[in-house]
């Protein structure tokens, strides 16, 4: 009887699913709707003084890229190319409330391979932080109706 009733609390914990294990917090991944995919790498772009933190599912964006790659890149005014903590919102750089302490300028997502135009990604947010020598990339937007949220924490390699 006690290995029957063994057996059952086994086979429900099995079964049970909590919403820890629904999401991806606590993985290098990015969710688009109900789809996930790994998203182990991030870069930071130096593009003439402007910078892009890109979070990608590519080892290594210097060589040419093949298959349906997952990659999203928000462009910051890290003047100094030095990522600062902080939580970002979208502001258009030109705009008179623009503050590169708070907003992002520009982002691009593409989801396997498929491209969405930056205008999709105005309404998000992203936050940095920074534990030990790694940084912690928490971000969230909505395009073509579907919830987006994503994490990375890890290094960050310098692309010039």
């Amino acid at each position: 009887m006690k290995k029957l009733f063994m057996l059952l609390a086994i086979t429900g914990l099995l079964f049970t699913s909590c919403s820890k294990d629904d999401d991806n917090s606590d993985t290098n991944s990015v969710k688009f709707g109900s789809e996930l995919v790994n998203t182990p790498y991030s870069f930071l772009i130096d593009y003439d003084g402007y910078y892009g933190i890109f979070i990608t599912s590519v080892s290594d964006i210097t060589k040419p890229v093949t298959g349906k790659p997952t990659a999203i890149q928000f462009l910051i005014n890290f003047r100094d190319g030095v990522i600062k903590e902080g939580e970002y919102t979208y502001s258009d750089d030109m705009a008179t409330d623009y503050d590169p302490e708070k907003h992002y300028f520009d982002a691009v997502f593409r989801f396997n391979g498929k491209n969405w135009t930056q205008g999709d990604m105005k309404n998000g947010k992203i936050k940095i932080t920074k534990s030990g020598s790694d940084y912690i990339f928490e971000y969230s937007f909505t395009t073509d109706n579907k919830s987006v949220t994503g994490y990375y924490k890890g290094s960050v390699t310098n692309v010039y």
